[in-house]
């Protein structure tokens, strides 16, 4: 006759046991804060300033235009994964796509310079 040990659980069933465990927390975790607040309350944005840097003379050429453009969006989309992105206006949250499309405007806004703003011009025009 066999006989087992009631605490004694296979190697198998333990792995089981402790990835659904895991898994059950990080669910938890990830969906309390949903549940709890479904909009954000202006009181609880926080605003994050960011920035790209480069050199004015790579503008002077289409390959260094095109580097800088791609390294603004990079950033965006970076800066953008963060957190839930809110419109500046309404305070709104919007999508992560959106929330590039903004950076970007803000990122040519600011570094106000002619032929960054036609190329950005133009990358919209084309969709990208």
């Amino acid at each position: 006759m066999l006989t087992q040990h009631l605490k004694y659980v296979k190697p198998s069933l333990q792995t089981v046991k402790f990835l659904t465990a895991v898994t059950m927390t990080y669910a938890t975790a990830l969906l309390l804060p949903h549940t709890a607040q479904a909009s954000p309350g202006l009181e609880t944005i926080v605003e994050k300033e960011y920035s790209v840097k480069f050199k004015r003379s790579l503008l002077d050429s289409e390959t260094g235009l095109r580097q800088v453009y791609t390294a603004m969006q990079s950033k965006a989309k970076k800066a953008c994964r963060i957190g839930k992105a809110v419109d500046r206006q309404g305070g709104e949250l919007i999508s992560k796509s959106e929330c590039v499309f903004d950076l970007m405007d803000q990122f040519v806004e600011s570094a106000d310079l002619k032929t960054l703003t036609v190329y950005h011009l133009d990358q919209e025009k084309m969709g990208g």
